[in-house]
């Protein structure tokens, strides 16, 4: 079968696997178009039997370790038929990836070791000759059955539990014409309520100063299958998606019960408090209240003047710290820590020295023990077939940035984001000659994914330098003024010129990584659908952070002198430390 042409899977959750059930369904869905999917029970004597139809090589019994790994005599097999297959070695390795997700768990105490345990509650097809196999072995049906599975519409699956066990939902793939059509769906199927800032809709769903949609859910992974969620950064704890309705996308920031933005009890007591208002449910006016004025104490740096406005407009209490502590302590809430990282958290006193104290011994763990990565299947490329050992065990510098032995950095991004990394090769093979950039050594796609092989420069992240040597000074300062003499060469802005983006030696030689989002002179960056636009409009706001004046004509040149003159001052001491762990933590 050639490589472009469609192929069909099975994909089977054991029964030890149901609490990812919906999870599993949403993953699939982002890649796969899912055509079926059956909720199977066997009898329990009959498990060994019907294991061994499913794998033929294996004989088991009651006592056989897939016994325990599968969880029981239940299980849920999905059909889906992948139009993009990558098949390397007579396996295709979207599915492949999507098996080894879920092959693996940490285990251990967040703060100190953890160690690996191996599970195994997710089966997947390595082709479609081997779907059909699993299809008969679970189904009995013939290949006519199984064709006409395959040329059936797309469809989505929802998990829900019944007084007589498990069943499986049917509901065609979401799609919304307007705003109104997704708090339809989410009304009939799921528990919600909208968090704030919705005193506009339905005139006007998000605006400049709230660009996006906050809901609070009991159920994340159910919540994301009826949007059709498509995740905006690759990080797991990210809650940030986009919708898309008509021609266009609206972000939504998905918030669940237990994941520590509000405190569970007050969560669940959220949702049971919830009132309808033009066809979509939000929090009552009370809870409001209070959700925002914490939203301003411990997500903020303080309340917007926004904020405090439409507070003091409530009129329930003084927006007032010590109001909120009283009103939390009275409902028996806490003050809990987000699973989101990207969440950014303030406690005072003894909590915050609580938790900058678990911060330093998770960062202390990091420090000591290098976060490593297995790369070992990409050992099949030319360029990486003598790294086999190296592969192993990468070293993770940052999120999808892994360094290879002293010389090679393989950067990777999920199929959302493969065009950043296209970008991002076509420029560094445009600056190729010149020494202040880093190489292209290969360019390929494996397991649905990109990836990078570039040449490792010399030196650490100026990010991670407390105080300059002033040899370091002046080498900074002028050979950031040979890389701008560069890119001006070749008609490059950056866009992205941060202490995180530039590497110093000892001797003071610099080297500008990481670029992603350059642009040619009089060029904009094309996209192809709305949630590359998306994340190239984010990104246009963050570029450069702090170190970029917005108003400068040349912004490249005006951020690389605000770097030098602030590396030439002596820097804060608490600030470089609470940089340096939260780096170490969360990467």
């Amino acid at each position: 079968m050639n490589a472009v042409d469609p192929q069909a899977h099975i994909f089977v959750v054991w029964q030890s696997g149901f609490a990812h059930l919906s999870q599993i369904l949403w993953e699939l869905s982002l890649e796969f178009e899912i055509k079926f999917a059956q909720h199977l029970e066997w009898e329990k004597e009959e498990v060994p039997q019907m294991l061994t139809r499913m794998y033929p090589n294996r004989d088991f019994d009651h006592n056989s370790p897939k016994m325990k790994e599968i969880g029981g005599n239940q299980l849920v097999f999905i059909f889906v038929v992948d139009k993009s297959p990558e098949i390397k070695g007579e396996v295709n390795q979207r599915a492949l990836r999507h098996k080894r997700r879920h092959r693996s768990t940490s285990q251990g105490h967040s703060v100190f070791l953890g160690r690996v345990k191996n599970v195994n509650y997710l089966h997947a097809s390595d082709l479609e000759t081997e779907a059909f196999f699993n299809f008969q072995a679970l189904t009995g049906g013939s290949r006519e059955a199984f064709d006409e599975i395959k040329s059936r519409e797309s469809v989505i699956y929802l998990p829900e539990q019944t007084a007589s066990g498990l069943s499986l939902k049917e509901l065609p793939v979401p799609q919304f014409d307007r705003a109104q059509d997704v708090f339809h769906v989410l009304n009939e199927h799921t528990r919600y309520a909208v968090l704030r800032n919705w005193e506009g809709w339905p005139e006007a769903w998000t605006s400049m100063e709230h660009e996006d949609i906050d809901v609070l859910t009991n159920d994340y992974y159910k919540t994301l299958l009826l949007l059709g969620a498509r995740p905006v950064f690759p990080q797991n704890y990210r809650v940030h998606h986009l919708v898309e309705v008509g021609d266009g996308a609206i972000p939504f920031d998905v918030r669940f019960v237990g994941d520590g933005y509000y405190d569970q009890k007050w969560q669940q007591d959220l949702l049971n408090r919830r009132v309808e208002q033009d066809g979509f449910y939000r929090l009552s006016d009370e809870d409001y209240f209070w959700t925002l004025l914490y939203h301003g104490v411990f997500h903020k740096r303080g309340l917007s003047p926004e904020y405090k406005s439409r507070l003091t407009g409530m009129l329930f209490q003084e927006p007032r710290r010590s109001t909120l502590m009283q009103y939390l302590k009275g409902h028996h809430y806490r003050v809990s820590v987000p699973k989101d990282r990207s969440v950014k958290f303030h406690k005072d006193g003894f909590d915050r020295a609580f938790f900058w104290s678990k911060a330093f011994f998770r960062a202390l763990k990091n420090m000591l023990v290098s976060q490593t990565e297995d790369l070992s299947y990409l050992s099949e490329q030319p360029s990486l077939s003598s790294r086999t050992a190296e592969l192993k065990r990468t070293k993770r510098i940052k999120y999808g940035v892994y360094a290879v032995g002293r010389d090679l950095i393989i950067k990777t991004t999920d199929s959302q984001r493969t065009f950043l990394l296209k970008h991002e090769e076509r420029f560094l093979r445009e600056v190729a000659s010149e020494s202040f950039f880093p190489d292209v050594i290969d360019a390929f796609d494996h397991g649905g994914q990109r990836y990078l092989v570039l040449e490792r420069k010399p030196g650490r992240s100026l990010a991670s330098v407390y105080a300059l040597s002033t040899k370091q000074q002046q080498g900074l300062k002028g050979d950031l003024d040979r890389v701008l003499a560069a890119l001006k060469r070749h008609r490059i802005q950056h866009r992205d010129i941060r202490p995180s983006n530039i590497l110093l030696t000892k001797d003071g030689a610099v080297s500008l990584v990481d670029f992603q989002f350059a642009l040619k002179d009089g060029e904009e960056i094309s996209t192809s659908n709305s949630i590359e636009a998306y994340i190239l409009q984010g990104a246009e706001k963050n570029l450069g952070g702090p170190w970029y004046k917005k108003q400068a004509p040349d912004q490249d040149a005006a951020a690389a002198r605000f770097i030098v003159e602030q590396y030439s001052k002596r820097r804060s001491l608490i600030k470089y430390i609470r940089s340096t762990l939260r780096r170490f933590t969360f990467g």
